[in-house]
């Protein structure tokens, strides 16, 4: 059975396909062979690696509150964008300082959004992020070191509240399961060639 998946990117594809009765429809299959473009490899080559090969991934929308005011009167308000900038350099510290460097993880912050003129210092600010992993613990604790380092920014800023932090989609890492890789490994490489089938990094 080959099976198209919608909208993988935003995690939504596959449960409405499992909602429209994916399985009710056709047979379950005994196990799933995942397919996915990759721009590392050269077109016509396909990768493998058994065991954890794509990371888990959680995206958090974080709101910094603050208490806006006139940029000429910095001092009657509580500035989020210091605040949320404080954030940003705090979080890359996460991965440099909290986990084993032999330890796949990342946090980036792909964007932020705050205020609306240059004089004025607005009530909030909001910053995405998306965090990856291989391992179950270590992404835990990237999310609860996130949670600290933001309540620890708004504490020290005497935020009038914490940030609000929502997860936005998320998954779990993909595992190869060995036995089963070796075995699409060697058809794929009598069908195209061993030279058109190579192992990748996780």
């Amino acid at each position: 059975m080959l099976v198209g998946q919608p909208a993988e990117e935003i995690v939504s594809g596959a449960s409405a396909m499992i909602r429209d009765g994916l399985f009710k429809r056709f047979p379950k299959p005994d196990f799933a062979l995942g397919i996915h473009d990759d721009a590392s490899l050269p077109a016509g080559v396909v990768g493998f690696h058994a065991g954890f090969f794509r990371a888990a991934t959680t995206n958090l929308d974080v709101t910094v509150h603050g208490k806006g005011g006139h940029g000429a009167f910095p001092h009657n308000t509580i500035d989020p964008i210091v605040i949320a900038a404080r954030l940003v350099v705090g979080l890359q510290t996460i991965v440099a300082r909290e986990i084993n460097p032999l330890d796949a993880a990342v946090v980036t912050v792909g964007s932020i959004h705050g205020g609306t003129a240059w004089n004025i210092i607005p009530d909030q600010v909001k910053l995405q992020l998306t965090v990856r992993s291989l391992d179950p613990k270590v992404h835990k604790h990237l999310l609860d070191a996130i949670t600290r380092e933001a309540n620890g920014e708004a504490l020290a800023a005497n935020a009038p509240k914490n940030p609000l932090i929502e997860t936005k989609t998320g998954t779990d890492a993909v595992f190869n399961e060995a036995a089963l890789t070796r075995r699409m490994v060697a058809a794929a490489r009598g069908a195209l060639g061993t030279g058109k089938v190579v192992e990748m990094p996780p």
